[in-house]
């Protein structure tokens, strides 16, 4: 045998190496993956837009549960009370079940949020930038107030 010529014994010493590196990348690439699904799946609520919308769904669906966990821990107390199985879901379908709504504007101000909506088929009325007052409450933003009223107040929580 010459010295140019490898022996099959050196070979393997590279090849375990190049294989830790692959499984290191491999985990990188997992635990990456890991973060982002937390951040989009397990994060905060979305932006007040998405959760006025959500609230508003869930008003017109008669879907209590959805509703009082949208809402702001003052206000939710009066949604506290309302069995979803008592009636309430079918009382709320009955009332907002024919409702539209068009979110036009939203803005921001540190823990606090109005969003502007334009909404319809509430008793024949068509309202026009109607402001939902929102807060923001352990880092998810909740619907404070009569979000049906063109002027509800926000409690300072």
């Amino acid at each position: 045998m010459s010295d140019d010529e490898t022996t099959p014994e050196e070979e393997p010493e590279q090849r375990p190496r190049g294989r830790l590196f692959g499984l290191l990348g491999l985990v990188a690439a997992v635990v990456a993956l890991g973060v982002v699904l937390y951040v989009f799946v397990f994060s905060s609520s979305g932006s007040p837009t998405d959760v006025v919308d959500d609230y508003f769904q869930a008003l017109k669906d008669g879907d209590v549960a959805t509703a009082r966990d949208l809402t702001c821990a003052a206000a939710a107390d009066d949604l506290g009370a309302v069995d979803p199985d008592g009636g309430a879901s079918a009382d709320l379908q009955q009332v907002f079940g024919d409702i539209t709504w068009k979110v036009t504007g939203e803005t921001v101000t540190g823990d606090r949020a109005v969003v502007t909506v334009d909404m319809s088929g509430l008793g024949g009325d068509t309202t026009e930038g109607a402001p939902i007052d929102l807060i923001k409450e352990k880092g998810d933003w909740k619907v404070c107030g009569d979000a049906t009223d063109p002027s509800p107040e926000v409690s300072a929580s």
